[in-house]
């Protein structure tokens, strides 16, 4: 984690404050638990990360808070994830931040990290979207990947599959 901060530290040193681009940030959680869990843990993830692009916490960081303006950080929920590793839970515990020109589909955390599909949350509504659609076929292609066992042309035909839907859905997604 301490490295974490000292790259962040680091790119928001060389940041031009007056040429400041957007930042998008994306909070996931692992799938070993609710979705009632997942969705406001991997949010909180998204904020945390955006606190510490706004305000850097490392020793390294030579500026005062706010030289990427925090409106120009975006935060994104996704929820549950075994994109990053279907084996360890915990690399599917993460923030990531990329400069981006916006948008991309996917619902804006709110200020407050709520569920958007849980009804006591204020009544928000389901979001589906095609990155949805798209996580939901990857996870079931790897649940075909996995009936292969130790079949070798099986798996070569299933991660095959699966490299092209992961391919589109960092295309779409």
């Amino acid at each position: 984690i301490e490295a974490d901060r000292a790259e962040i530290a680091h790119f928001v040193n060389n940041i031009d404050p007056d040429n400041c681009p957007e930042i998008r940030v994306d909070g996931f959680a692992s799938c070993d638990g609710p979705p009632t869990i997942n969705w406001p843990l991997s949010c909180n993830r998204a904020q945390a990360l955006k606190s510490e692009l706004y305000a850097p916490t490392h020793p390294n960081y030579q500026h005062e808070p706010g030289r990427i303006p925090e409106e120009k950080i975006k935060t994104f929920a996704n929820g549950e994830t075994d994109y990053f590793s279907g084996t360890s839970l915990p690399l599917n515990r993460r923030a990531t931040a990329f400069i981006t020109g916006g948008g991309g589909g996917k619902p804006e955390c709110p200020e407050t990290c709520e569920d958007p599909d849980d009804p006591d949350d204020g009544g928000k509504p389901e979001v589906v979207d095609e990155c949805q659609i798209l996580k939901e076929k990857i996870r079931e292609q790897k649940h075909d990947f996995n009936k292969c066992g130790p079949d070798t042309k099986c798996r070569n035909e299933k991660e095959e599959i699966l490299t092209k839907s992961r391919m589109e859905y960092l295309e779409k997604c």
